[in-house]
């Protein structure tokens, strides 16, 4: 099978105007495993992601200095994904994750299935997801004096439902539920919708997504969130050039927090954009895809930063 595998590789930047830069490197390989059964395939992937950062903000910051003690950490991450389709119809997929800075800490494991239903017209797909995170114990007086006292494990259960529908052969829409259990806050609700138009006559696609996310309940002292809610919507749209593909995206965000001390409320606010381009390469100009992407996005406190990605896709 031509183009079974691919491997791929991103390197960025990202600084912010108040001192913090992180610089990124990821690396994604993905092998398809041959079946002699007909319409079934499966492919596993593995990848790595590693976050480098320098926030020069440390001297102010109790809780770096008592745990990093530098300026400068690295996070390393690493995925594993194995998906199986049979019959064309049905897709089963397992996963695990894990993330460490030397200090916080998180792993989690998946379980999902998708099934075409009705001539293919619509998708129904639910997932499972168990995540730990294991951070230092933070103890500090809240604005009313109790001490807040976030646990040193944090275990979260989450469940996904999502339908998928093809209205027209260019029109498709996506329909989302997620619930959520944190033992140390309340559950979360978040809701979703998102639409992909593709134009035939432009050789482009729109793509616009909004989401609601409610996190609201009892308070305690073992979470310095109070609580929440919130929005996000996003667009997007993709040009086609044959051998090159530009995109342009805009996304914001809201989140109304309430505090647990004395009930004020807060209201943060991110507003992001984000360009890329995309340049194909080879016989057929797809075993190699190469990508520059640039970004800026920028907060209701002031505080803005600017990103620049490249990259390479390599099928063999």
């Amino acid at each position: 099978m031509a183009h079974a595998h691919s491997f791929e590789q991103n390197i960025g930047t990202y600084q912010t105007d108040n001192g913090l830069q992180r610089h990124r490197w990821q690396t994604n390989i993905a092998l398809d495993i041959p079946h002699n059964a007909p319409e079934t395939s499966s492919q596993i992937s593995v990848g790595y992601l590693g976050d480098n950062y320098l926030d020069k903000r440390v001297d102010s910051q109790e809780y770096m200095q008592a745990n990093y003690g530098d300026s400068e950490r690295t996070n390393h991450s690493g995925n594993i994904t194995y998906n199986f389709t049979w019959n064309k119809l049905n897709t089963l997929r397992v996963g695990g994750n894990t993330s460490s800075d030397g200090v916080a800490k998180s792993s989690g494991a998946n379980i999902g299935y998708s099934r075409w239903l009705f001539s293919e017209s619509w998708r129904v797909s639910l997932d499972v997801t168990r995540s730990w995170f294991r951070t230092p114990q933070i103890i500090y007086p809240d604005q009313d004096l109790d001490l807040v006292e976030t646990p040193a494990k944090i275990a979260e259960y989450s469940g996904s439902f999502g339908l998928r529908q093809l209205m027209t052969p260019t029109t498709m829409v996506d329909y989302l539920f997620t619930y959520a259990s944190t033992n140390n806050r309340p559950d979360t609700q978040i809701y979703g919708m998102e639409v992909r138009q593709y134009i035939k006559p432009w050789r482009g696609a729109f793509h616009v997504e909004a989401a609601r996310g409610i996190n609201v309940g009892e308070i305690t002292t073992r979470t310095h969130y109070g609580e929440v809610k919130a929005w996000q919507f996003g667009a997007a749209y993709l040009q086609d050039f044959d051998i090159a593909q530009l995109k342009v995206a805009y996304r914001a965000y809201r989140e109304d927090e309430v505090t647990r001390a004395y009930h004020d409320e807060l209201i943060l606010g991110t507003e992001s954009w984000s360009a890329a381009v995309t340049r194909n390469f080879g016989l057929d100009q797809r075993k190699m895809t190469v990508k520059l992407g640039v970004g800026r996005y920028k907060t209701n406190t002031n505080i803005a930063a600017n990103t620049i990605e490249v990259g390479a896709i390599t099928r063999f």
